[in-house]
């Protein structure tokens, strides 16, 4: 008989499945063994011969059903709090997802359940994701980012239908704003000094770090003090967001941007240098930039235009 690859195991809540055995001459599926821990103990809580698909669905459905963790008195699955935790453990063990598609998956969860993480799963209706696009919109999300955090959903709603925990049809798509056209305009020197005077608070300070350092907006809303180095009038850059472009590298900050970077940590050098969420903070900072370029009446850009303008400038 052939020799099959060793299927993936599987996470189901605090459930684990894991192939023990390979398939037989008189079973063509893996030998499966679920367990979970109560106690700080091993315990089993099923084994039998199954597909991937089966052994998934039917640890499942005992979870769901409320049949595991007696000890415990686990709750089944009947919230989108539930069923998203789930969904992002199951995710957790695939080897086939690249980290950060998980970190993204994981971000939009959080997201979700904060909003209607106690709608059950049966009450989910249009008017629901209605009330979350607008909740959205209305923190400075952009309708794309939106989008996706409704995609993940959908990913966890189908999920959880071929597992039996959702009802099988198709969840509504509310209608999500045009993206406002993309800038591609380079802004001046005097058109970052106009708006500097607008900006204030942790907008200020990014715009300022953003054209000195000509890095991404989120290599500067990941900022964290340890990596600035105030003394030597450094910053090291792209060290918490990954290496897949720039890469990590540390850059010379001028005086003056030093001593305002000095102010705003004053009482407090640990953490976030902007505070707040980073990838909220990124998402958000484009629409200030908008709303102080229109302000001082000059012509729109985002902040990857301090990118460009950087690079101009070293040229």
């Amino acid at each position: 008989m052939a020799r099959t690859s060793k299927p993936r195991p599987i996470s189901i809540g605090a459930v684990h499945v894991r192939p023990m055995r390979a398939p037989s001459k008189r079973c063509a599926d893996w030998y499966w063994r679920a367990v979970c821990y109560v106690a700080g103990e091993e315990k089993t809580v099923w084994v039998g011969r199954a597909s991937r698909e089966e052994a998934e669905r039917t640890v499942a459905a005992l979870v769901a059903g409320g049949e595991l963790f007696a000890e415990k008195q686990q709750q089944p699955i009947t919230t989108m709090r539930d069923l998203l935790e789930c969904w992002v453990g199951s995710q957790k063990q695939r080897a086939d997802l690249a980290a950060n598609t998980y970190r993204g998956y994981e971000r939009s969860s959080v997201r979700l359940v904060k909003a209607m993480g106690d709608v059950l799963i049966s009450g989910l209706h249009r008017g629901s994701l209605e009330r979350y696009r607008d909740q959205r919109l209305r923190a400075g999300a952009a309708p794309s980012t939106i989008g996706l955090e409704l995609q993940v959903l959908r990913s966890a709603w189908r999920w959880g239908q071929d597992l039996g925990f959702c009802p099988h049809h198709r969840l509504p798509t509310p209608r999500l704003p045009k993206e406002r056209r993309y800038s591609h305009h380079t802004p001046t020197r005097g058109d970052v000094a106009t708006v500097l005077e607008v900006l204030d608070g942790w907008q200020r300070l990014a715009v300022l770090l953003l054209f000195a350092t000509g890095a991404r907006p989120g290599e500067v809303t990941h900022l964290r003090w340890e990596d600035v180095d105030l003394e030597r009038g450094l910053v090291h850059l792209g060290r918490h967001v990954g290496a897949r472009k720039t890469g990590e590298r540390t850059v010379p900050l001028a005086a003056s941007i030093l001593a305002e970077l000095a102010a705003w940590g004053q009482g407090k050098r640990t953490g976030l240098v902007l505070r707040g969420e980073p990838e909220t903070a990124r998402s958000v900072l484009g629409f200030y930039v908008r709303q102080a370029c229109k302000r001082a009446g000059i012509e729109h850009w985002t902040p990857m235009g301090l990118r460009r303008l950087a690079e101009d400038e070293l040229y």
